[in-house]
């Protein structure tokens, strides 16, 4: 009888290991995950790993769902776990909060302020995270702010929350008031303050929609010298100044190799990857002809840029130039920025290092269409864990669902297991985008 008893024990605890998704299901893929979160020892590590999945199950708009799992995992807190109790109820809130239940909103967040405090460290943390949370959402008085700085978020997140309003109920009128509100409380910050700038952000894509360009000049106009730093070429197109938008992506490539040029910090990885994404905008706006200009004069000069070693940075930059290369010239053009990027990798000498290198050449060799071969090149990392990552997102990719059962039944532990549904996630339709 003893010996049956262990040999139950044993088959209910490795239920997560064997039980995964026979197709690309993206709601399945997620309930999976969260299985395996609820699997993991620690009931801390365990909630707050199941954010993710309940999060974007309710973007898949299974609600009701979502909240049964927030409710799972309230109920296996245990109770001097304050910080995890607290982000449980939170996100239960947003998600009520979200589909219009107010009522149901307070009371994850009546069962949030009420939470008990056990330790020093905790006290007044949950009333003082509820405050956070009305002021955060746009639900929190300006008047019952404790400081200026809360005052301000308030005001702001009150009134894009208002424009949001009024915008899915084409009331435009309404939501140019909220507009002009989220401006002025965006003028109270300074520069040096990081709400400045996705402050003034969010009022630009505001405007933007109301297609009030008027007041889109204006508004850039009145940052002065700070206008580049919050308006990006992005940004600019879509405000619909697209010439002006076309304009600052070159000269972000310029600025870029001008850098390179005298720079002499190991990480040149920065400026290529910013050179990379604008060259990317450009042809993906109709701009093939200039970002293929720009293209050959970086190449021209890329044997000029400063090297601080051989390995993860320079492998970093052959795959991220090797990937414009392809989108711009095709596949075939980029073969030799791919074997150097997997060449440099191999030579990286730190371990941790060595193996996201090697894993992120594999994954560039995948995006240029080469999946059978990263396929192979996943099958003989050194790492164990990072082999199954890698091969459980190119079998995905690659729709081959038994394989990947087998990959994703070798996870060695259910944090693991939760991470490979994670990253497999990217893979599947509804998921994001890669």
């Amino acid at each position: 009888m003893a010996k049956a008893a262990v040999g139950k024990k044993s088959a209910v605890a490795i239920k997560w290991k064997v039980k995964w998704p026979r197709n690309g299901d993206l709601r399945l893929w997620m309930l999976c995950m969260l299985e395996k979160c609820d699997a993991i020892a620690d009931p801390d590590k365990g909630a707050s790993k199941a954010h993710l999945p309940i999060q974007q199950l309710v973007r898949l708009g299974r609600v009701e769902e979502s909240l049964k799992y927030v409710n799972r995992f309230l109920r296996k807190q245990p109770p001097d776990e304050t910080g995890d109790t607290v982000g449980l109820c939170k996100l239960g809130a947003e998600i009520c909060l979200n589909i219009g239940d107010l009522e149901r909103m307070e009371a994850y967040l009546q069962q949030a302020a009420s939470c008990p405090v056990r330790r020093k460290c905790d006290l007044g943390y949950p009333e003082r995270a509820v405050r956070e949370f009305r002021a955060f959402h746009g639900i929190l008085d300006p008047a019952d702010a404790v400081d200026e700085e809360q005052r301000i978020e308030a005001t702001f997140r009150r009134a894009k929350r208002h424009f949001n309003a009024a915008w899915a109920n084409q009331q435009t009128a309404d939501a140019k008031v909220a507009a002009a509100e989220m401006e002025r409380a965006a003028s109270l910050l300074t520069s040096e303050e990081i709400r400045h700038y996705w402050y003034y952000r969010a009022t630009l894509e505001a405007y933007a929609k109301l297609c009030d360009h008027t007041t889109i000049k204006r508004c850039i106009k009145s940052l002065g010298n700070e206008a580049d730093d919050i308006v990006d070429y992005r940004m600019l197109w879509n405000c619909n100044l697209q010439t002006r938008s076309v304009q600052r992506a070159v000269r972000e490539v310029g600025n870029q190799l001008e850098k390179l040029s005298t720079m002499r910090d190991p990480n040149i990885h920065f400026p290529v990857n910013a050179i990379s994404q604008a060259l990317e905008f450009l042809a993906d706006h109709g701009k093939q002809k200039q970002a293929r200009t720009l293209l050959k004069r970086v190449l021209s000069e890329m044997g000029t840029w400063y090297v601080y070693e051989i390995g993860w940075t320079t492998a970093a930059v052959y795959g991220m130039l090797a990937e414009i290369v392809a989108k711009l010239e095709g596949p075939a053009a980029a073969e030799d920025l791919l074997a150097s990027a997997h060449h440099d990798a191999s030579l990286e000498q730190r371990p941790g290092w060595r193996k996201e290198s090697v894993s992120r050449a594999i994954g560039v060799e995948a995006e240029l269409g080469r999946l059978e071969e990263s396929i192979a090149k996943a099958r003989q990392m050194r790492s164990p864990t990072e082999r199954r990552r890698q091969l459980g997102t190119l079998l995905a990719r690659a729709k081959r669902w038994k394989e990947l059962s087998a990959v994703c039944c070798e996870a060695a532990t259910p944090e693991e297991a939760a991470a490979l549904c994670w990253s497999i996630k990217f893979e599947l339709s509804g998921g994001e985008v890669r």
